[in-house]
């Protein structure tokens, strides 16, 4: 019996080795239904998005600074606006728009990842998740505490300060920067399959 045992063993381990030499990545990370996989990443950014600026409420007061760098502080502003606080001075209809908007242009991007194919667009469904996360981190401030959390701060010696920012507006600038270069220098497989199809009659004509 105990032979028998340590042989379906062997035969469990060995089976699940064969499996692992046979994992196709890519077709873990976009499969047929691309949305499985990414709304993760998207579910990731949100929450470390939230943590982050929960940790923040708990450790600083609004406009305490602590320096990290001799370029980088943390310290908590308070955004009513959108990006560069445009539009943080008006009235309080500012909050509920840009709400909207998020919720509007979250669901254009489950959509497109939803029509994505299952294989040869790793990088853009990247790319699009980390906005949807960065995007939903955002509103969720906007319906939670009427305003964006904004705790990262860059500058150069204490004379230039770049716009104070968090945790969801680096992922959506990194998906955003992830999309345009795949857009940009990524050949779709589409596109190179029809390529030499419309080249297929010049050639039977020279031959002719």
């Amino acid at each position: 019996m105990g032979m028998s045992r340590f042989a379906n063993i062997g035969k469990t381990l060995s089976a699940r080795f064969g499996r692992l030499r046979k994992f196709d990545a890519e077709h873990f990370l976009v499969p047929s239904h691309p949305p499985v996989r990414w709304l993760l990443l998207g579910l990731l950014v949100l929450v470390i998005d939230q943590f982050s600026k929960l940790l923040v409420l708990y450790y600083l007061q609004p406009y305490q600074r602590v320096e990290l760098l001799p370029v980088l502080n943390i310290t908590l502003l308070f955004n009513k606006g959108a990006a560069f606080s445009m539009l943080a001075g008006a009235n309080g209809w500012q909050q509920w728009l840009f709400v909207i908007l998020a919720l509007v242009f979250s669901a254009a991007i489950l959509v497109w990842l939803r029509r994505l194919p299952a294989k040869g667009q790793a990088w853009l469904a990247a790319g699009l998740a980390l906005i949807l996360g960065g995007a939903l981190g955002n509103a969720v401030d906007r319906v939670w505490h009427a305003h964006v959390i904004d705790f990262i701060q860059i500058h150069w010696h204490d004379t230039w300060y770049f716009a104070t920012f968090n945790l969801a507006d680096s992922a959506i600038t990194i998906g955003a920067v992830i999309a345009a270069a795949d857009a940009l220098f990524h050949r779709h497989p589409k596109a190179e399959k029809q390529a030499p199809e419309k080249g297929l009659p010049e050639d039977h004509d020279k031959h002719a």
